[in-house]
């Protein structure tokens, strides 16, 4: 019994080890880290790197899924190329699902990216990344400001943009500001308008 049992475990790790083999030998490799996203009105533009590391080009067909939060299929795109050896870089786009009327924020937010690269000879590398982490121009503003201003004093409001995903700064967001204040006889309005810096930070 425990020599079955034995058998067992080690045909499983020989199964593992052999797909680690084999996808780690593909000859394409696609860099998550550096995916990018341009999300538009109507379509979702991805721009994958690919790496070719043979000697030779390869032909590669790229699938993509856009999941919901419930992981349910939204939308399908797929491309092949032929691929130098070295860096490339595969364009595809995918529709853009509709925003929900009700909906208090967009929804593309929790949105995923689920990929798999094959090569000619069906070996295949994939993955699953965040829509939001990959979009560079997704961002979200926070404010932060004293409750009450106090004489003689300079009021400051500290505006931060960040990824929502990421959390990482995200520089050169246009703010624009207005501040209102109420008097028994006048009402006077301050406008501004600003750029948030490479930190992320704007006072």
């Amino acid at each position: 019994m425990r020599s079955a049992q034995r058998i067992r475990l080690l045909a499983i790790l020989l199964v593992a080890v052999s797909t680690r083999l084999l996808a780690s030998s593909a000859p394409l490799r696609l860099n998550e880290s550096e995916m990018s996203a341009v999300i538009s009105e109507r379509e979702i533009a991805l721009i994958a790197p690919v790496s070719n590391e043979s000697e030779t080009a390869v032909s590669g067909t790229l699938y993509v899924d856009l999941l919901d939060p419930k992981d349910a299929v939204v939308a399908s795109s797929k491309t092949t190329e032929r691929l130098n050896p070295g860096r490339s870089l595969v364009r595809l786009s995918l529709p853009r699902p509709a925003v929900p009327t009700m909906a208090d924020n967009d929804p593309a937010l929790w949105y995923r990216v689920k990929y798999r690269l094959l090569s000619d000879d069906k070996r295949a590398t994939s993955g699953v990344v965040a829509l939001g982490a990959i979009a560079p121009d997704m961002f979200e503003l926070r404010v932060a400001h004293a409750d009450k201003a106090l004489p003689g004093q300079s009021y400051q409001v500290r505006v931060h943009a960040a990824n929502p995903v990421t959390r990482k700064p995200v520089n050169g967001v246009e703010v624009r500001g207005e501040l209102e204040f109420d008097a028994d006889d006048y009402k006077l309005i301050w406008r501004c308008c600003s750029s948030v810096p490479y930190s992320g930070n704007h006072h």
